[in-house]
């Protein structure tokens, strides 16, 4: 379950990086990174008290492997035809 967990999150994370770089122009990427981390770093607390309602209501296990299956599920994105495809990057007008 973690190898499953860490492949869908590492994934997610490089391909997250990689749209951004390629659709946001470069003067808004500092921004957009920041907007990016306080949300992702903001529903942290989030999906730590729902894993703790899922696992006190439902056990553990069931928690462990929910959060695992959504982790993996994270790394679908990479495998939509129009992300794979994306190689234009944004350009800005000088």
């Amino acid at each position: 379950m973690q190898f499953a967990a860490g492949v869908g999150l590492g994934g997610a994370n490089v391909l997250s990086v990689t749209i951004r770089q390629l659709l946001i122009p470069r003067t808004s990427l500092a921004r957009s990174n920041g907007a990016y981390r306080a949300f992702t770093f903001g529903v942290l607390p989030v999906g730590a008290a729902l894993g703790g309602v899922l696992g006190s209501t439902f056990g553990t296990t069931a928690a462990v492997v929910v959060g695992t299956v959504g982790m993996a599920l994270s790394a679908l994105p990479m495998f939509v035809r129009e992300v794979r495809t994306l190689d234009t990057p944004v350009t800005t007008a000088a």
